[in-house]
């Protein structure tokens, strides 16, 4: 059984600025690079055949064209085994599971492409949920520009039954000066922050679903909250202290 995720986290507070709103694909990006089949994927999964979902990013320019990317969100079990695929790497948990920060892929010249390419098995559904991969694209150095989502649902699908769960509810306020609250569906095991540069400030052991975080003597910025219920699923979440 592999471990999950290794999360991480984007530490450029104006990509979370735009998260915390709801990530849409401008205009300019749309001219520059296209998704197929889309830039959100949709599929049902039993649970036990490995599945491939891919996204392809064409380069719709004259001329070369480079991309980033970053991990988001993600609530992969941790009784799946994974691997991820760019254009220029790989990743799967047990060689270190994905990269901090921005990610880039390698330069595409006029009329190629990038990807993501995933592949996903399980030993049998134990966990019966919606999964959920969703990550940023931006065409590199012009942030400004836009900020698009890829993102992958994976509906578990269990003897033609598709049953869903959100373990997570969502995390308030935010901004904080204070307190900030933590409020999930099942009860959480361990909460971790970090901070923008992906440095673990705090850890909280628990067996409750509404969890209390004091950030007071935190300095003032973003922060990456992982959480991960009595099932094994990781959800995460940001915060802004001021």
């Amino acid at each position: 059984m592999k471990h999950f995720f290794t999360y991480r986290f984007l530490a450029v507070l104006a990509l979370i600025s735009v998260v915390s709103i709801g990530l849409t694909m401008s205009a300019a990006a749309q001219k520059k690079y296209t998704f197929e089949p889309s830039n959100t994927i949709n599929e049902k999964w039993n649970g036990k055949d490995t599945i491939h979902p891919e996204v392809i990013i064409k380069n719709n320019t004259q001329d070369t064209l480079q991309l980033s990317w970053a991990i988001l969100e993600n609530t992969i079990p941790m009784s799946w085994e994974y691997n991820i695929c760019d254009n220029l790497f790989c990743f799967d948990p047990a060689n270190g599971g994905l990269p901090m920060g921005e990610n880039q892929f390698y330069f595409l010249q006029k009329g190629e492409s990038a990807w993501f390419k995933l592949e996903f098995k399980t030993s049998g559904a134990t966990i019966r949920s919606t999964t959920t991969i969703r990550l940023a694209v931006w065409e590199t150095g012009k942030m400004d520009d836009g900020v698009d989502t890829v993102t992958f649902n994976l509906v578990l699908k269990i003897n033609g039954v598709i049953e869903t769960s959100n373990p997570f509810a969502g995390i308030h306020p935010s901004p904080s000066s204070d307190f900030v609250h933590l409020s999930a569906i099942n009860s959480l095991k361990t909460v971790e922050v970090f901070s923008s540069v992906g440095v673990k400030v705090m850890e909280v052991n628990n067996n409750s679903t509404e969890i209390s975080l004091d950030v007071h003597s935190l300095p003032v910025g973003v922060y990456f909250v992982k959480a991960r219920d009595i099932y094994g699923i990781i959800n995460t979440a940001t915060f802004h202290k001021y």
